[in-house]
């Protein structure tokens, strides 16, 4: 090992980087070294390995010297903001010498303990895939903004807490469900193989806040670990192997009532229905020739109710009630004009995809809800 271990680069530098391992570093660690970031001072790059998966972040800084080193994640990313305060130019330059760190920025000199770096985990390389896409980040960015909406946060269900993908050579599908909500969604890109996998909520989550520009390869290697390429990350997550719930033929229907209904007017009313609803009570939403009336509080004070959103209808006109968390959730997922309402039985599932689509389009994004059941029912 190198008698010389430092690499010095902008406060600004470091902590981008270190934000970038966010999804390897959140939650409580099985033993005390995970909570250890390893520094690559020639790449330069950081490392950091969580219970669900490991980060690699760049470091966008000239080379340092020395061989690999750890420091405490927590303590680094403190001594940086602490001693840089506003002034997120100035260098930092981070050393080891013997079994100790030394931050030293505008005059301050911190220091910390190490640890022995043989007892960390081994950054694995994967060079075989079973399949392999490349997408763009904007568009997987939205993708997984959607599937996380509807994802399980229930840890005791971890098939169902993660997201579930489909690679083939023309896209990326992703579905997601906590059992009252299904969502499916596409991205569109270029690669090989057809294979699929699921990925623990834990990890996506905040991997997601780092997808922005660019292209991201998506990669499934022969030992079951699936490995995100970011421009300036790479995130690889231990897949889960039991069996994903098959939601793709639940989102095969024939409606009996479709509505096309102007979206900014029906989330509007959904933001109102859901802060001012007593609580455990639905949001109602009749749907006729007008429109959609959404109206709350059904027999607590009111009914309340918002204002008409104007639409279209085709079919039958229903009455339905959903939770209104997940209701506005569902809302705050579409971005186009209107929104498509479809469906059978009041009492059964529910479907939303972009006003005016085709409801059997398997590439555009689609929101299952289911409804609650209503009093007189």
């Amino acid at each position: 090992m190198s008698s010389l271990q430092v690499i010095t680069a902008p406060a600004k530098e470091w902590i981008a980087a270190l934000n970038r391992l966010t999804p390897a570093t959140i939650g409580k660690k099985a033993v005390p070294i995970l909570g250890m970031v390893r520094i690559d001072p020639v790449v330069p790059s950081l490392f950091a390995v969580g219970n669900t998966g490991t980060a690699e972040a760049d470091l966008i800084s000239d080379p340092g010297t020395g061989d690999p080193f750890l420091v405490s994640y927590a303590w680094l990313r403190s001594a940086i903001t602490s001693t840089t305060g506003r002034d997120r130019s100035a260098d930092v330059k981070v050393a080891l010498d013997a079994k100790q760190v030394t931050v030293e920025a505008l005059g301050y000199k911190l220091r910390v303990e190490t640890a022995p770096i043989s007892e960390f985990p081994e950054q694995v390389t994967h060079h075989v895939f079973e399949s392999h896409i490349a997408v763009d980040a904007e568009a997987l960015r939205t993708a997984l903004g959607r599937a996380l909406v509807a994802a399980s946060t229930d840890d005791t269900l971890p098939t169902i807490s993660s997201v579930r993908f489909k690679s083939s050579p023309e896209g990326l599908t992703l579905w997601s469900t906590d059992r009252y909500r299904l969502t499916s969604g596409f991205v569109p890109g270029h690669g090989y193989g057809s294979e699929s996998f699921t990925v623990p909520l834990s990890m996506l989550k905040h991997m997601a806040k780092q997808v922005k520009k660019g292209s991201v390869h998506v990669d499934l290697a022969k030992v079951g670990n699936v490995v995100f390429r970011l421009p300036n990350a790479t995130y690889t997550a231990a897949g889960i192997e039991a069996d994903y719930p098959k939601l793709g033929e639940l989102f095969e229907i024939t409606p009996t009532t479709v509505m096309d209904v102007d979206r900014v007017q029906l989330l509007e009313a959904a933001k109102v229905a859901h802060h001012m609803s007593e609580r455990n009570t639905p949001a109602y939403l009749t749907i006729s020739e007008a429109g959609v009336l959404t109206s709350f509080n059904d027999g607590v004070f009111g009914p309340d109710s918002a204002p008409l959103a104007k639409g279209t209808l085709t079919g039958e006109p229903v009455r339905l009630a959903f939770n209104s968390f997940y209701f506005l959730g569902l809302m705050n997922s579409f971005k186009g004009e209107k929104v498509r309402i479809y469906g059978g039985s009041p009492g059964k599932k529910w479907h939303f995809i972009d006003g005016g689509a085709d409801t059997k389009d398997a590439t555009l994004y689609r929101h299952i809800l289911m409804p609650v059941r209503m009093p007189h029912q």
